[in-house]
C-alpha cells in the first residue's frame, strides 16, 4: 500500500470541513494526521488539486467538487456493476438453492438488487415483498433502490417493503415508499429475525444474514441520526466499506414463498 500524500489527506479533511481556509486546514491536518510539513506545502497540495479539479477554491475557502465526487462515483458504480455481473454469470438461477457470500454492503447491495430483477425475469407471480430490519440501502445508494422498484411496478410487481418501527430513518423509507405508490408498513421487532433479511419476490425467496459487527453498525447509525442528511458523508462511506461476512441465499420453491 502506497504512503498517503499531502493531497490524500487534504481530501480526508475536506470531506468533513467543507468550505475551510489554508490556516485552518494546515492546522487540522497536524492535528489530525501529525505532519509536520511547511504550510507552503500545504498551499502548494492545494494549488495541485485544484488544477487537477478535485476541489474548488472560492474566497479562500476549499470545497471538494461535486462534479469531481459525480465522476468517481460513476467510475466506482460501474466497477462494481462488472463485479457483480461477473459474480450473477457463476451462478445457476434455476438451481433450487445457492449460497454467496460478500464482504460489504456496498457489494452486498449492488448483487442484491440485480438479483432481484434477474429473478423477476423468470418470477409468474407479480409480487415482491421485502421485510429488513434497517433500510440501510437507500442511504448508501437512494438512486439505485427507487430505480429498482420503479422497475418492478413497470414489470408488473406489486411492491410491499416493511421496516422495523420507532427508528426515524425507517419511517422516512417508508414515506419515500409510499410516495411511490408502494405498500409501506412498520414492523414490530417479533415481525422480523434481528440481523437478517428477508425478500420474496414471486415463488423465490432471498435470505441476508449481515455480518454481526456490521448489523451493530447499521443499528448504531439508526439509533443515533434521526434524518438522513444529519448523517456525515464518512459515516456512509464507512459504513458502504466497512469489512465483514455477509450471506447471501437464494431459495427457489413456490411452498415457502407462500
Amino acid at each position: 500500500m502506497r504512503k498517503e500524500t499531502v493531497k490524500d489527506l487534504l481530501l480526508k479533511v475536506l470531506a468533513e470541513h467543507e468550505g475551510t481556509r489554508l490556516t485552518e486546514l494546515h492546522s487540522l491536518l497536524s492535528k489530525q494526521f501529525h505532519t509536520r510539513h511547511s504550510i507552503q506545502a500545504t498551499k502548494k497540495a492545494l494549488d495541485g488539486l485544484v488544477q487537477q479539479g478535485n476541489i474548488e477554491r472560492q474566497d479562500n475557502q476549499y470545497t471538494i467538487s461535486m462534479d469531481w465526487i459525480v465522476e468517481q462515483k460513476a467510475f466506482v458504480d460501474r466497477v462494481v456493476a462488472e463485479k457483480s455481473r461477473q459474480k450473477q454469470q457463476a451462478v445457476d438461477f434455476s438451481k433450487e438453492y445457492n449460497v454467496l457470500h460478500f464482504s460489504t454492503l456496498f457489494e452486498l447491495d449492488n448483487f442484491w438488487n440485480s438479483s432481484l430483477l434477474r429473478l423477476a425475469q423468470s418470477e409468474k407471480k407479480k409480487e415482491w415483498v421485502t421485510l429488513d430490519n434497517f433500510c440501510w440501502f437507500l442511504i448508501i445508494n437512494i438512486g439505485y433502490e427507487t430505480s429498482l422498484v420503479t422497475e418492478l411496478k413497470k414489470r408488473g410487481f406489486s411492491c410491499n417493503v416493511g421496516y422495523l418501527k420507532d427508528y426515524p430513518l425507517n419511517n422516512w423509507a417508508l414515506k419515500v415508499y409510499r410516495n411511490m405508490g408502494v405498500k409501506a408498513v412498520p414492523l414490530s421487532k417479533n415481525q422480523i429475525m434481528q440481523g437478517t433479511d428477508l425478500n420474496v419476490i414471486g415463488d423465490s425467496i432471498i435470505e441476508v444474514q449481515f455480518d454481526k459487527k456490521v448489523f451493530q453498525k447499521i443499528k448504531g447509525i439508526f439509533k443515533k441520526y434521526r434524518e438522513i442528511g444529519d448523517i456525515p458523508p464518512k459515516t456512509v462511506g464507512e459504513l458502504a466499506t466497512m469489512k465483514g461476512n455477509h450471506q447471501f441465499k437464494i431459495i427457489r420453491s413456490s411452498a415457502l414463498a407462500r
